[in-house]
């Protein structure tokens, strides 16, 4: 017995509305922030990445001033390389890592 295709794919088959678009969010919970940045919450603290307090406990990392702020790490200033590295630099010490591409 095969299943039958539903009629109306674009309804929610819970509820019998049709489905909200998805909508990119204008800001990430902390942990949402380091997974993006592929860092440790407990990095993403130290680093002091900016954020925005909602209320007495809310955190949240708006996803331009993420972008502004992984930007401005990346440009190297007078004198140091602010911890940007070539791709072998960047590479040599990985060898045995694998991206999940």
């Amino acid at each position: 017995m095969t299943k039958r295709k539903p009629l109306y794919r674009d309804l929610d088959q819970r509820q019998h509305r049709p489905r909200r678009p998805k909508v990119k969010p204008l800001a990430l919970l902390p942990n949402e922030a380091a997974e993006t940045l592929r860092i440790s919450r407990s990095t993403l603290d130290r680093l002091g990445v900016p954020c925005v307090r909602l209320g007495r406990r809310k955190v949240v990392y708006p996803t331009h001033l993420l972008r502004r702020w992984l930007s401005e790490q990346a440009a190297p200033q007078a004198g140091s390389s602010n911890g940007v590295m070539d791709q072998h630099e960047a590479t040599e010490d990985h060898d045995d890592e694998h991206l999940d591409h």
